[in-house]
């Protein structure tokens, strides 16, 4: 999913119900890459993202509620309708008239059970890739202060384990579950 620091795609239809594929695939196919955050500055689970850019959108996505979504125009209801028509294999005469917003709905109640669960789920994605980015910054910082010289590399490879040793464990800063 490319994101903006807004994540604007995530108020559009067709993008929560490509969101809900993503995560249906990751559910039902082994080996399926997933749900990958993709910005102007690289992948948020590589780490490779700005921190402003990656704090911006786990912000918005913090408050986001996918049920808002909305089709843009009405080309995006259009593709959307087929999608969903497609996937499903129903047929329907050409007299009706695309209701993305509503078959996006029942989508999302008859897979996921209700929208509180599919945000919980996309929270949980960025929550994950968002500790990835984390890591990688302390990383690069902890490289840093070793070149400055305020940071010998004996507490370098002891924060690290630290660090490792939180992930592992589920715990983050403080020791407070994550």
């Amino acid at each position: 999913m490319i994101l903006d620091e807004m994540a604007m795609p995530l108020k559009r239809s067709w993008c929560l119900f490509e969101l809900l594929q993503t995560i249906t695939l990751e559910q039902s196919q082994v080996g399926f890459k997933g749900l990958l955050f993709c910005t102007e500055n690289g992948v948020l689970n590589f780490g490779a993202s700005t921190v402003e850019m990656s704090m911006q959108i786990g912000e918005r996505l913090s408050t986001l509620s996918l049920e808002d979504a909305e089709a843009t125009t009405e080309q995006d209801a259009v593709m959307l309708c087929s999608l969903h028509l497609q996937r499903f294999r129903i047929s329907v005469g050409r007299s009706r008239q695309p209701q993305d917003k509503n078959m996006i709905t029942q989508l999302v109640l008859q897979e996921m059970e209700s929208f509180e669960k599919i945000n919980t789920v996309l929270r949980e994605h960025i929550g994950h890739a968002l500790g990835i980015c984390r890591d990688r910054v302390d990383d690069d910082f902890d490289t840093l202060f070793v070149k400055l010289g305020t940071l010998d590399e004996d507490k370098l490879h002891l924060a690290r384990a630290a660090r490792k040793s939180q992930i592992d464990h589920g715990t983050g800063m403080a020791g407070l579950k994550i």
